[in-house]
């Protein structure tokens, strides 16, 4: 049974240890500076779990994209000062598990707690830093590019989908 938990449920990274994505800076991520970093509100982390076992993560992040960056069909409808934004920082499949879903379920849990931020905040729009090899990933689910690896969703895209 696939359950989601807050990264501050756990006292040590040690639970991490066997978790391998494929990428030696995601797993070090998870292993030494999640918990530090969820402690210290720098970012939050949930964390995937099937059956007890780690199956992945995402993190989430305060931002704010510069306005001059925003594309030309966004800027009409925006002031001309940064635009507040919710970074998806990290996220990561362990290998075992990538190719079933799970990332595709640990986006929408993402979306779903950038949702409920939404309501208490301003957020404007969600964005990510792609790895060259997630990036079909990210555009998959609407993503747009905004520059070199880093890609942008109307939080309104969000918003209308879980409505319906």
């Amino acid at each position: 049974m696939i359950e989601f938990v807050s990264l501050n449920t756990f006292e040590t990274g040690y639970i991490f240890k066997s978790f391998d994505c494929g990428d030696v800076n995601l797993n070090k991520y998870i292993r030494t500076h999640a918990l530090t970093n969820d402690k210290n509100n720098l970012s939050k982390t949930f964390v995937c779990m099937d059956g007890g076992v780690v199956v992945g993560f995402v993190t989430l992040c305060s931002a704010q994209i510069e306005f001059e960056k925003m594309p030309q069909a966004y800027k009409s409808s925006k002031p001309r000062y940064p635009v507040p934004a919710i970074r998806i920082a990290r996220l990561a499949v362990d290998l075992k598990y990538q190719g079933k879903g799970y990332g595709k379920q640990l986006l929408a849990y993402a979306f779903k707690k950038i949702v409920m931020a939404s309501e208490i905040t301003g957020i404007k729009v969600i964005i990510v830093d792609a790895k060259e090899q997630s990036k079909l990933f990210y555009e998959k689910y609407g993503f747009e590019k905004l520059y070199d690896l880093t890609y942008f969703l109307p939080i309104e895209t969000i918003i209308l989908a879980i409505k319906q």
